[in-house]
């Protein structure tokens, strides 16, 4: 982990920090593959913010893409 307040011992805050770090990391792989199958499929991800709910749950299972994968 990190010393994040560098005094060179790991704490409670340097864990707590250092995992919600990489938690924000996973949620941003998360994202960019679901953008990612999005485009594949030829869709902006704007595009589909803009869609009813029936619409877009339509679209994502026309393509084959699990919405719940991607919770963000």
């Amino acid at each position: 982990m990190f010393d994040f307040n560098l005094d060179g011992k790991i704490d409670a805050f340097d864990l707590a920090l250092g995992c919600m770090m990489f938690d924000e990391l996973e949620k941003q792989e998360q994202r960019e593959q679901f953008e990612d199958n999005l485009c594949s499929s030829g869709i902006d991800p704007l595009d589909l913010e803009y869609m009813d709910d029936d619409e877009r749950e339509d679209f994502l299972f026309e393509n084959n893409i699990d919405a719940d994968d991607f919770d963000f």
